[in-house]
């Protein structure tokens, strides 16, 4: 949703900001110009977090349109290179929350049971219920092999959330999203308060967290951009989307074998020490790559 606190956000981004745009030694800069940086150190640090997180928040939201985009590119030209688009700040091959490498087998053998299970029924003959077990089935299968890093399972983790369905593409499909600990980390989303979302989505998708100086109100997002999209038509993965950043998987297996896990950024995580332990080697690295 656009709201008039993420435009201005893009205004200041335009004006203010260094994109973070690939470099050929691979590095990248922060999307936060130095201007930003020094108004982060006067503020308390819960309110510096706030600060930084909305204006990545604001870039990202911007970004989804033209990543879209690339990846109906990446279907209509199935053997050519897969795009990427680039990651701000600093990120990790492996988040601190993985699933163990055991786990993360073990849960990928239950999926292919299940999927195993429907194949010989056509996707369309399945009632609702046996669709949705071979979607959640999909998409957890498809999280674990491109984003493990974004994959979760606990008791505070809320189950996979299946969307209505969709016409887009001249064909039907769904979102399936993914939720996280948000005892361990937090996906923020701002809203004016004449552009809330409804009561039920704000039920069981939102947590109130704070209502900003500027009169934005800061929520917690339980089912962020981490999603699966899945054809309804076939039962056929789509897309992944996290973030900000996508991949197109109904193209042909030259292009899968192109793509590269999503990394994790550690902007989402809670624990300020944490973040900061973990981020401190990248930045380093990062500075001493600049001199």
């Amino acid at each position: 949703m656009k709201t008039k606190l993420i435009i201005l956000l893009i205004i200041l981004l335009v004006a203010n900001v260094k994109i973070a745009y690939p470099q050929k030694t691979g590095k990248a800069r922060s999307i936060l110009s130095n201007i930003q940086l020094e108004q982060m150190k006067q503020m308390p640090p819960d309110e510096a977090k706030i600060f930084r997180d909305s204006i990545i928040q604001a870039w990202a939201d911007f970004r989804v349109d033209s990543i879209r985009q690339q990846m109906q590119k990446q279907r209509e030209l199935p053997t050519g290179q897969i795009s990427e688009t680039f990651d701000w700040g600093p990120t990790l091959e492996h988040s601190p929350f993985d699933l163990t490498a055991n786990q993360q087998d073990s849960v990928k053998r239950a999926q292919r049971k299940i999927i195993a299970r429907y194949k010989k029924t056509p996707f369309t003959q399945l009632d609702k219920c046996d669709k949705e077990i071979v979607m959640i089935a999909k998409a957890k299968l498809t999280m674990l092999t491109y984003a493990p890093a974004y994959y979760r399972e606990g008791p505070n983790v809320a189950p996979p959330l299946i969307g209505e369905e969709i016409a887009d593409y001249d064909r039907p499909y769904s979102e399936i999203r993914f939720s996280y600990d948000p005892e361990q980390e937090a996906h923020y989303a701002y809203f004016e308060k004449s552009e809330l979302p409804d009561d039920e989505e704000l039920s069981y998708r939102y947590r109130y967290h704070d209502t900003l100086r500027w009169g934005a109100i800061d929520y917690l997002d339980l089912y962020p951009n981490v999603m699966v999209r899945i054809w309804t038509d076939t039962g056929e993965v789509q897309d992944i989307m996290i973030g900000s950043k996508g991949y197109a998987l109904d193209t042909g297996s030259k292009n899968k074998r192109l793509l590269k896990r999503f990394r994790y950024n550690t902007m989402h995580i809670k624990d300020d020490k944490l973040r900061e332990k973990l981020e401190a080697p990248i930045l380093k690295k990062q500075k001493e790559s600049s001199e």
